[in-house]
């Protein structure tokens, strides 16, 4: 489900079917960075500076908590200069309960869960 952030109306109607997909069963992907670059200083860091992403751009915690899905968190990495090796890394499941509800919180939380997918 794409949309166009400068659009909000067409944002509000991606994340209202966003929630519709997930309440039927079906799976949704979601890419919240919000981008494909790394230029910039919006990043954040996993614990042992391994792995960074992008700040989520979108309200993504929204969705999870509207639908009151359970999510899987994944960490799909490419290494730069030995494409095309991938590395995918799958976290622990959680439900939409144990996200935070005031936009800042939530997403530190989602990013982190993300940061951390594979770890033990």
């Amino acid at each position: 489900i794409s949309f166009s952030r400068e659009n909000k109306h067409e944002a509000g109607k991606a994340k209202k079917r966003s929630v519709e997909v997930v309440v039927q069963g079906e799976t949704l992907v979601i890419h919240p960075e919000g981008g494909r670059t790394y230029k910039g200083k919006e990043f954040v860091y996993s614990l042992d500076k391994e792995r960074c992403l992008r700040q989520f751009k979108t309200k993504t915690h929204r969705i999870i908590r509207d639908a009151q899905a359970r999510v899987l968190p994944v960490w799909i990495n490419h290494m730069p200069g030995k494409w095309p090796f991938i590395a995918i890394y799958v976290g622990k499941i959680f439900d939409w309960y144990n996200v935070p509800e005031d936009d800042d919180s939530a997403r530190k939380f989602l990013e982190q869960k993300i940061l951390n997918a594979g770890e033990k």
